[in-house]
């Protein structure tokens, strides 16, 4: 029984026995004309997966101290979607092939007097339904797209978010002085996907908007933004103690422990409001500037260290300032070019640092792993940190060496805050 002449499956054979698996492999290229690779353990099919259209996967039951199933269970954690498996094996107890089933896996060839039409029709069936299933994935991220609704979080989308925007931009100043809006960031979204993988951290999404969605009341409009960011928007009555009321609320019943099948993750937001009144109060007003202005609120919590802040309220979530700046520390003025960027002097100044700050402009280098260096520039330098400025805007890890000059000694730092190309960072060696 042979494919179509037209397709040509891309196979992964995983199989922790090299010869046994050459075998197969050769079997299904030469009988079948398909695309093999070969993989002997879980880390080499995850590297295959993420570099290669994959059709089906071939798993052995039995990988040395490990077994298919362990691994079918792990890659369903860190993949959303994975392509059809059928499962290669010498166990063709009842029980071994009713916990396959129950698992996802399409379909379970015997090891044992292996046929290559059994083999072959096992994968093509198990290719059939996956493209099958790919079809109706798509339907539905049409459906769900036409409907406005975000495919994760199944809360209002961006589409639906933006014409709100817009609508209420587009209202008289009086009558858009009511309303505020908040963004809503959930800050481990990253570390879970990294960790527990992409659809345990889409779980933690939806987890995390169903939460937001229920502390919000039924005047407000709440939704997914774009990535881990939600926005609602806030009838708010004129009054900056509401908006900071109802921030509170958010930061206090979004911090909270989460089980997703036996792994607890605590989750916290970050949060930055404000007032449509507080932008273009008398003028005209465009959706854009109000997600500049919230962003700028949420950058600024990020910043101080603090779960929310609102622009317009005496309190905000802020610390009390400080000292007056000392005369030796220079306030650097924010680009034109980059609007979303707090003030600058309301993330430079040196009241709200341990030690003042110095400019200074030397070029730096960041080291990441041991192949990896970035360069950066040097442009504020304390006893207890510096400001950096990178070439591209791209996430960085929490730690890494920082070398400060051309023949500097090594330092390991600790990111404080990151906006665009800049990053403030703190020595912790």
């Amino acid at each position: 029984m042979k494919q179509d002449a037209n397709v040509r499956h891309s196979v992964v054979v995983v199989d922790d026995d090299p010869v046994y698996r050459s075998f197969v492999s050769l079997l299904l290229t030469k009988k079948a004309g398909i695309d093999v690779l070969e993989a002997s353990c879980e880390d080499d099919l995850v590297e295959i997966i993420n570099q290669n259209s994959v059709d089906c996967i071939l798993l052995d039951y039995n990988l040395g101290t490990d077994n298919g199933f362990s691994v079918k269970e792990r890659l369903s954690s860190r993949f959303p979607v994975l392509p059809p498996i059928v499962m290669l094996t010498g166990d063709g107890r009842e029980r071994t092939v009713i916990r396959a089933l129950r698992l996802g896996i399409d379909d379970y060839v015997s090891k044992r007097d292996l046929k290559v039409e059994d083999l072959l029709s096992a994968i093509n069936h198990a290719v059939a339904k996956g493209r099958k299933d790919q079809l109706a994935r798509a339907e539905y991220q049409r459906l769900v797209h036409a409907s406005g609704l975000d495919p994760v979080t199944r809360l209002p989308g961006r589409t639906q978010l933006d014409d709100r925007l817009a609508h209420l931009a587009a209202l008289p100043p009086r009558s858009r002085a009511g309303y505020a809006i908040a963004l809503i960031q959930m800050n481990e979204l990253e570390d879970i996907n990294t960790s527990l993988g992409l659809k345990v951290g889409d779980q933690a999404l939806r987890a995390f908007g169903e939460r937001l969605q229920q502390l919000t009341r039924a005047s407000d409009v709440c939704g997914r933004f774009a990535g881990r960011t939600f926005l609602v928007i806030i009838d708010a009555r004129s009054s900056p103690d509401v908006l900071d009321g109802v921030c509170r609320r958010f930061a206090d019943g979004l911090t909270y422990r989460l089980d997703i099948d036996a792994v607890g993750v605590d989750l916290s937001p970050r949060i930055g409001g404000v007032l449509c009144s507080h932008v273009a109060p008398h003028g005209v007003l465009i959706a854009a500037d109000l997600i500049r202005a919230a962003q700028h609120a949420l950058d600024v919590a990020r910043v101080e260290g603090v779960p929310f802040h609102v622009l317009g309220s005496p309190g905000g979530g802020m610390p009390e300032p400080a000292a007056p700046e000392a005369p030796n520390t220079v306030i650097e003025q924010s680009e034109p070019d980059t609007p979303s960027r707090p003030a600058a002097d309301q993330l430079r100044t040196s009241d709200r640092r341990a030690n003042p700050r110095h400019r200074v402009l030397k070029r730096g280098r960041i080291l990441l792993g041991t192949n990896s260096v970035i360069d950066c520039a040097v442009r504020n330098l304390s006893d207890s940190g510096a400001g950096l400025r990178i070439d591209a805007i791209f996430p960085m890890p929490r730690e890494f060496d920082l070398v400060i000059g051309e023949s500097g000694a090594k330092r390991r730092v600790r990111i404080q805050w990151q906006v665009g190309n800049d990053l403030g960072v703190v020595f912790i060696a």
